[in-house]
């Protein structure tokens, strides 16, 4: 939705914007493997003819890594991956968030329960940055709407027969009022946890 705003004959040419082609072929960032082996080159053989211009993709890698440090938010999360490099990703203010511990524990759409929803919230006081601003109602949906993923569990016919007969699964609410007995809470997740309480009675995902 983002790139629909813009034109789509709009693209990074040397010969529309030249002299940013060439400050970015000058700047020391982070690079792709082809790049770095090129900089090798010229660092061994300075002798050697090397384009002044670097490759466009080298240019637009340069200027995704360059935004991602100045703190653009669209390039600290942009990863095109290889033969491109990573891109932003490991340079902006989200460097480290998706392959964070609490990204990873809300990788999968588990079921409510204590220990899941306990984890969450001392993960979010301890993984997330202060400067970032939580998506709560996703945060909510995730962790009590279904439906909820079963992949993990075992497809053996006793725990199939054992699925079969179980209840649904429990509230949020439940799980929450749970917590406040048996959760040792601190101050920090006390805040977190009435946050989500709120959310989630707005969103009508607390019954």
């Amino acid at each position: 939705m983002k790139c629909q705003e813009f034109d789509p004959e709009q693209k990074l040419s040397v010969r529309e914007y030249p002299d940013l082609a060439k400050l970015l072929s000058s700047l020391d960032t982070y690079g792709t493997f082809d790049l770095n082996m090129l900089r090798s080159e010229r660092r061994d053989q300075p002798e050697g003819t090397y384009p002044e211009i670097l490759p466009i993709t080298h240019l637009v890698t340069n200027l995704i890594e360059m935004a991602a440090r100045l703190g653009d938010d669209a390039a600290g999360l942009t990863r095109r991956g290889a033969p491109y490099g990573d891109d932003g990703i490991s340079l902006g203010r989200f460097r480290g968030l998706l392959t964070s511990p609490f990204w990873q524990h809300l990788s999968t759409k588990n079921e409510p329960s204590q220990e899941h929803l306990l984890d969450t919230f001392r993960s979010l006081s301890k993984h997330v940055p202060d400067d970032v601003k939580f998506n709560w109602d996703w945060l909510v949906r995730r962790l009590c709407e279904p439906p909820f993923d079963q992949s993990h569990i075992p497809n053996s016919h006793s725990d199939t027969e054992e699925r079969e007969d179980s209840t649904d699964p429990q509230s949020c609410r439940d799980v929450i009022n749970e917590l406040y007995i048996d959760g040792d809470l601190t101050d920090s997740e006390l805040d977190l946890i009435d946050q989500f309480e709120r959310t989630a009675l707005k969103l009508d995902l607390y019954h």
